[in-house]
């Protein structure tokens, strides 16, 4: 089934005048080999009986895509079982009602767009406000005309938006939840949205791998730049990536992961899916590729990925380190808008 954005736009939808061409735009059905595609209007207009439901929670549901930082994309196998887990979780995470109006901006084709955003809203029974595209000051309007509850977002949006020289004619004052992932929010952006707003930025970490959220803030005590802690039935350790030996509390090794939510593996992919996992505890976890700690309170913190690290001169040097006290610098535009209040 195929489908466009203008399939269901309302009376209400605003759209900047630089969308409208893409956004109006119909395309042709792609063709299929060995299948059939059906327009979503025609879909909607079908009056057979629906077919009988046989599907089970072990069956294939979706294959999204990994996002290729370590060659080619590849397909993860997620069941009905996986994607569902976390869609009701992030739902009772977020202590989510029918009343939540949420800012969906985070791509549907991503895998937090879609379970986060989409599944998670769809269960609910929230309201959703739907941009297909990220545009700072639309997000700002939208926020305010809406009333905004909830915005799951990338940090990077929300230092875009505080930066907009618009600012000053939005009113966020309506939020009650923000928080997101895909990159470490910076100290001091999250400290102006706490100073602005009282909001705490939640902050949480997943793959595609783990159909979006293995880690999260908890809502009511979330630590800045910080993984939060293991998601919903989910287990998560630090180990050495070569002796998988479990680290001690504080030191750095490689997350693995293990839960509901977890894939089945690589889309004919099978030699990726064997090294994609490893048997820990006599178990079997999903490495995930990325380095980080674990403090006393069974908080995770990221380091960086296992292939970002810098050896320099023998000292081992993360870029996300770097970034992170770049954005600390009294010359960050984030740190001058907040000193000029």
């Amino acid at each position: 089934m195929v489908a466009h954005y203008h399939d269901a736009f309302g009376d209400q939808a605003e759209l900047p005048a630089a969308w409208t061409p893409w956004l109006r735009t119909r395309h042709g059905l792609p063709s299929l080999p060995g299948g059939h595609v059906v327009d979503w209007a025609e879909a909607l207009a079908c009056d057979a009986p629906p077919p009988v439901h046989d599907r089970q929670p072990s069956d294939l549901c979706v294959l999204p895509y990994t996002s290729g930082t370590t060659g080619l994309p590849k397909g993860c196998m997620h069941t009905h079982a996986s994607v569902m887990h976390n869609a009701m979780a992030a739902s009772l995470w977020g202590n989510s009602t029918p009343e939540n109006i949420a800012l969906l901006v985070v791509p549907m084709f991503h895998i937090t767009g879609m379970v986060v955003g989409m599944h998670t809203g769809v269960y609910t029974g929230s309201t959703l406000v739907i941009m297909p595209r990220w545009d700072r000051d639309l997000a700002g309007r939208l926020i305010s005309a809406w009333r905004v509850t909830h915005w799951s977002n990338i940090p990077t949006m929300v230092i875009d938006l505080l930066a907009s020289p618009h600012f000053d004619r939005y009113d966020l004052s309506s939020l009650v939840f923000i928080g997101g992932g895909g990159a470490a929010m910076p100290q001091a952006v999250a400290q102006r949205l706490l100073d602005l707003y009282g909001l705490r930025y939640a902050e949480g970490y997943g793959l595609t791998e783990t159909a979006a959220p293995s880690h999260n803030n908890p809502p009511d005590a979330p630590k800045q730049q910080c993984l939060g802690i293991p998601f919903m039935s989910t287990e998560a350790r630090v180990v050495d990536p070569d002796s998988l030996q479990e680290m001690p509390v504080g030191e750095a090794g490689e997350i693995i992961i293990r839960g509901p939510s977890v894939f089945q593996g690589y889309w004919k992919r099978p030699d990726a899916t064997e090294l994609a996992f490893v048997e820990f505890e006599g178990r079997r976890w999903f490495r995930s590729g990325d380095l980080g700690k674990v403090d006393e309170d069974g908080y995770f913190f990221i380091t960086d990925r296992l292939k970002r690290m810098i050896n320099a001169s023998g000292f081992k040097v993360w870029p996300a380190e770097v970034e992170a006290l770049m954005f600390r610098h009294p010359s960050s535009c984030c740190v001058r808008r907040r000193e000029a209040r």
